[in-house]
């Protein structure tokens, strides 16, 4: 088990993945109809910004330089997707409930999940395989 503390740099990447990610999708999906500047952005490219954000969150969660990378794709694919997801699902929606709008970004977001997880298994088997 490893004593690691989290660094700043890595509460700064998390937090940025949280809020470019469930927290932009809520925002988009609630201030859409009543903010014009959000009216006119689509939704691929609302995708691509929460996608970015994630990368750059991923990048300073990474400790390596192939850690990094690893982070910044999966990230990104947690974003995109979980932004994805949640706006197709409920665009046409207008009540919907906490644990639903957390189910359809998590749906969306589970490719990113899965991908961020084979890249820390294969991380911690390489550092047994090195012991």
């Amino acid at each position: 088990m490893s004593t690691d503390t989290t660094t700043w740099r890595e509460k700064i990447g998390m937090g940025l993945i949280v809020v470019s990610g469930i927290i932009l999708a809520e925002s988009y999906w609630q201030y859409r109809g009543v903010s014009e500047f959000l009216r006119a952005i689509p939704l691929l490219a609302i995708c691509f910004i929460s996608a970015a954000g994630g990368g750059l969150g991923g990048w300073l969660v990474g400790k390596t330089p192939p850690l990094r990378l690893q982070a910044m794709v999966a990230a990104a694919l947690l974003n995109f997707g979980g932004m994805f997801s949640f706006q197709h699902m409920f665009e046409t929606s207008s009540r919907l409930g906490s644990a639903e709008r957390l189910l359809g970004f998590g749906l969306g977001a589970l490719p990113g999940i899965i991908l961020g997880g084979v890249f820390i298994y294969r991380h911690e088997k390489r550092l047994k395989a090195q012991r």
